[in-house]
């Protein structure tokens, strides 16, 4: 991963560390230490001061890209990490594990901030981008899906809310209305109306006939 000046080179290894490159000549600059597993994800900051890291310890690790001194530990997960990025702004994170959640963590504090639950597969890639109507967070997960999220702050904290979700084989709409959400195919409008769906309903998931027909399914518990 190249800094946002294009001056360093940041990289994950299976030997649980961190390593900063100068881009120019290739020599090592810092080897951040810290991490008990492999390091599967990592990242700058939109300014390139911090790095974040994701590992299969099960933590996100934030780390200065100049001294290579670790500032936080955020731990929460209860499976590997395999995708982190900042908010647009830089001072939030999110982070996809492979124990089905997405956790938005603040920047200076370390605190968790919101977990997205509605996945039913390993979240494999988390990306977060500004647009002119708000912050969205895409997510991409095991569960064949790639959903879209409104993130939201309110005077009782962040809330993410689902714009869309478009997968192969499953339709999950979670804490949304019908009527807000876009990109839903006829096909499953008619499902959620034949189902009888409440329009203030706080939970409508996984409606794909034939996802349910098929003889060999069953149902995941696994948790986090």
């Amino acid at each position: 991963m190249y800094s946002p000046s294009g001056k360093q080179i940041a990289s994950g290894s299976d030997d649980s560390t961190v390593r900063l490159w100068d881009a120019h000549s290739g020599a090592l600059v810092h080897t951040l230490e810290g991490h008990t597993a492999s390091v599967n994800s990592v990242v700058y900051s939109p300014g390139g001061k911090q790095i974040a890291s994701g590992s299969h310890d099960s933590t996100v690790r934030l780390w200065d890209a100049h001294s290579g001194a670790l500032e936080h530990t955020l731990e929460g997960h209860t499976r590997w990490v395999n995708s982190v990025v900042y908010s647009p702004s830089g001072t939030q994170i999110a982070s996809g594990s492979e124990g089905k959640r997405v956790r938005l963590w603040d920047v200076s504090s370390g605190e968790c901030l919101s977990v997205i639950q509605e996945f039913t597969g390993a979240v494999k890639s988390v990306v977060w981008k500004a647009m002119r109507d708000g912050a969205y967070l895409v997510t991409g997960s095991a569960d064949k899906s790639v959903r879209k999220w409104a993130v939201k702050q309110d005077p009782e904290g962040y809330k993410v809310v689902l714009h869309w979700s478009s997968g192969h084989d499953v339709l999950t709409v979670k804490g949304a209305l019908l009527e807000d959400i876009q990109g839903l195919s006829e096909v499953n409008r008619v499902l959620l109306e034949q189902r009888g769906r409440d329009d203030h309903s706080d939970e409508i998931e996984n409606l794909d006939a034939d996802y349910y027909e098929e003889d060999n399914w069953e149902p995941d518990y696994d948790e986090e």
